[in-house]
């Protein structure tokens, strides 16, 4: 009898204990590559387990959890309630050979379950040839030092897949990018002999800023497939019982090597390689003093037009600089644009003789720099009547009409020094009408240039964010704003003053809307607009804009 109830007690303690069971994606691996383990943990409690456990030969990267399911029975008048949580950990092995997890263990409310060791077997075979794998693919290997390089990401698949997105982008710390949109429509290829169903997961243009060995950082996806489990029949017709296995894929690391540019560069190099064009124009030839003086320069090519800054095109005493603005059109290739509008204030009459200006880049296909001019016209200065004259012409008047539109005194005859008299004051009223709009045309720029980061101008760029459901492009342009020096909008989240919590809202923001506009990451309700943040966003701002017009 004694014996019976201890069993009994035995088996209602065992209904009632909790449970962990654990998944892996494959028992044989590969070095380097991302492979997954799924956790079940089945417990009485409702705390969340805190599994623990080590890798020999294995690196445990990323932990997620996936969910949270209950069950609640009523047995003999009392109510029980058993909670399955799912935690996902990424893992990769780091060497070949037998690999493993051990001393996996669950903790939840006081409740400590054990889960003996798991074995893996890890070796080197390359990953092309199978059903699903990830590759990183650059246009080239070998460049020089500021080259742009196309670069894709691939998913190669031979088996249907269900669904795919981005768990991890490249890093790429090394390299400026330049983000391209190109379709995600899978298309058909041969690789290394057999068929695969190919399509971009992430593309964009790629431009070194250092040399030497550069690796190409990998992308992690997720890619849930069907498996057939049921060995019916009309498994051969696609008509059998299906489940679905998801699974990582990680691209493995890829090198390019980076060359130093030749010396010999020439003068006027403008530090951009690749093929490129110049043009200049100058909206006409003659000015009043004072009157604003407008360039266009426009930049086309390969290279790294977003770093690129044109040099001063008036180098003369008699000029200032008055203000310079620049706008870049990219597309979805290596060639980009830039239009730089320059605006010079001439302050004393002077001729500016015409001059060839070189601009030179360096060419990778032939190895070479080369050099392109382009034509800066005369521009002369002018200033008092003969000024008006030459720039602004004026209609002239008949000698018989002049004598017939001046009215006639009655009272005294008019002599020639008071005719001489009138016209010297009535010259003079005109000089300081002309010369009062132009300083108002002056005072109206300089306010609009010192202003560029009005208030309104903010409010209408957060309407539009809002509006959005913040965009990554209308986010990105916002918090460009931070800083006036030409950085990634990381760096300048990351050396603002911004509270700690501010920084981690947006760059967790940055990263959620970046992997929707270009990893096929699929939007997930509103985002949060918190205000607090946004505001110190504009006090940031206006700080910043006070310290740059100070120096």
């Amino acid at each position: 009898m004694k014996r019976i109830l201890l069993f009994l007690l035995f088996s209602i303690t065992q209904a009632f204990a909790g449970n962990i069971e654990i998944i892996p994606d494959s028992r044989n691996v590969i070095v380097g590559e991302i492979f997954g383990i799924t956790i079940k943990v089945e417990t009485k409690t409702g705390d969340e387990p805190k599994i623990t456990m080590e890798g020999r030969g294995i690196d445990i990267l990323e932990k997620e959890n996936q969910g949270v399911s209950s069950t609640t029975t009523y047995i003999n008048g009392n109510l029980s309630t058993k909670r399955e949580y799912i935690i996902r950990y990424q893992l990769r092995a780091n060497k070949t050979g037998r690999v493993s997890l051990i001393n996996i263990s669950a903790d939840a409310g006081g409740e400590s379950l054990k889960h003996s060791s798991i074995f893996f077997s890890s070796t080197n075979e390359p990953q092309h040839n199978r059903n699903i794998f990830v590759m990183a693919e650059p246009s080239k290997n070998v460049i020089y030092k500021g080259e742009g390089i196309m670069l894709r990401y691939y998913l190669y698949n031979k088996i249907n897949i269900a669904t795919f997105n981005i768990k991890k982008f490249p890093g790429l710390s090394d390299f400026m990018k330049r983000f391209l949109q190109e379709s995600t429509r899978p298309e058909r290829v041969n690789y290394k002999g057999e068929m695969y169903e190919r399509r971009i997961l992430y593309s964009m243009v790629i431009f070194p800023d250092k040399t030497g060995k550069m690796k190409i950082d990998p992308l992690i996806a997720e890619v849930s497939f069907p498996t057939r489990t049921s060995d019916s029949p009309f498994n051969r017709l696609g008509l059998g019982i299906r489940n679905y296995s998801k699974r990582s894929f990680s691209s493995p690391m890829e090198e390019i090597n980076v060359l130093p540019l030749p010396d010999g560069a020439p003068e006027g190099f403008t530090g951009l390689v690749g093929q490129h064009e110049f043009s200049l124009s100058v909206s006409r030839d003659k000015y009043l003093v004072n009157e604003p003086v407008e360039i266009k320069l426009t930049v086309k090519g390969q290279g790294n037009l977003e770093d690129y800054d044109v040099r001063e095109l008036i180098n003369n005493e008699n000029f200032e600089t008055f203000e310079n603005s620049a706008n870049l059109e990219t597309s979805n290739s290596l060639f980009s644009s830039k239009e730089f509008n320059l605006t010079y204030l001439p302050r004393k009459e002077t001729t500016l003789e015409a001059q060839s200006i070189p601009f030179s880049y360096f060419d990778p296909v032939g190895k070479k720099y080369v050099t392109t001019t382009v034509q800066r016209p005369l521009i002369t200065v002018l200033g008092g009547a003969q000024a008006r004259s030459e720039v602004l012409p004026v209609n002239p008047i008949k000698k018989d009409q002049k004598s017939a539109d001046k009215p006639r005194s009655l009272v005294s005859p008019v002599f020639i020094s008071e005719a001489i008299f009138e016209f010297g004051r009535i010259h003079r009223l005109v000089n300081f009408i002309l010369f009062s709009i132009i300083l108002l045309i002056i005072a109206v720029g300089l306010k609009g240039a010192l202003s560029f980061r009005s208030s309104d101008e903010l409010s209408v760029q957060l309407r539009e964010l809002k509006k959005s459901d913040m965009s990554y492009k209308n986010l990105y342009d916002f918090l460009d704003k931070l800083a006036p020096q030409k950085v990634s909008v990381y760096k300048k989240l990351n050396e603002s003053q911004l509270t700690t919590h501010a920084k981690s809202y947006f760059k967790n923001l940055l990263n959620n809307r970046e992997g929707i506009l270009y990893g096929g990451k699929k939007r997930d309700g509103k985002a949060e607009f918190k205000d607090k943040y946004f505001k110190e966003v504009l006090q940031e701002i206006k700080r910043n804009d006070i310290d740059y017009e100070d120096s």
